[in-house]
């Protein structure tokens, strides 16, 4: 019994996560829901867990922030959600293990929004994050710091008036903008240690808003 415990544990596959695709971007001026139909969500697996980051900002100064997330009607999983007054970012997960295609309702305080997709497979934990940060800032540039696993990856989104121009670490996989100059955008970090990993964003202008979250 013992050795065919030794065998299964070996047998398993490792965690991944790829970057899917720009879910849409909503460009017209400040509202309050997008929906997104047809949108690819990348290879079907028993294992598969979507992660969405929304990014966005509004022209108002008035309340921000997502409120909820929908896939094909199925509730998503808030794992950090800013709710900052110009310039909202969050993350938010769920397991989809069929499909090859589906329908995104995003709800939010009034503004414009960019969502980009990921995915995971075989997750340690059902996808939950193993740490999170956040912060908003109206002058500076991001600096954000978290712990990742080994063998994990860390997601990060930015909100701002200027698209990144650098990253110390991972790669920006999508950026865009919106209404009213506001930006967004995604970096993926696969790092081989486990530990505090710190990554500096910078922009032609300064960035105002992040958020992050690790997981294996």
């Amino acid at each position: 019994m013992f050795a065919s415990k030794n065998f299964f544990l070996a047998s398993q596959k490792p965690f991944s996560i790829s970057y899917v695709g720009r879910v849409g971007v909503q460009v017209s001026g400040n509202t309050t829901s997008e929906t997104y139909t047809g949108v690819s969500i990348g290879t079907a697996d028993p294992t598969r867990i979507l992660v969405i980051v929304v990014t966005g900002g509004n022209n108002a100064g008035a309340a921000g922030g997502t409120t909820s997330v929908t896939v094909d009607g199925n509730p998503m999983t808030a794992q950090v959600n800013l709710n900052s007054s110009r310039s909202p970012c969050s993350i938010w997960t769920l397991a989809y293990p069929t499909g090859a295609t589906a329908t995104f309702v995003i709800n939010h305080y009034s503004g414009t929004t960019g969502v980009e997709l990921y995915a995971m497979y075989n997750t340690a934990n059902g996808g939950t994050a193993t740490n999170t940060a956040s912060a908003y800032t109206a002058s500076t540039q991001p600096v954000m710091t978290l712990t990742c696993p080994a063998g994990g990856a860390a997601i990060f989104g930015t909100s701002g008036t200027s698209n990144p121009t650098t990253t110390t670490i991972g790669t920006v996989n999508d950026s865009w903008t919106g209404a009213f100059g506001v930006t967004g955008a995604s970096i993926l970090y696969t790092p081989t240690p486990s530990g505090s990993v710190t990554n500096t964003v910078t922009s032609a202008s300064s960035l105002s808003a992040y958020c992050c979250a690790s997981f294996i």
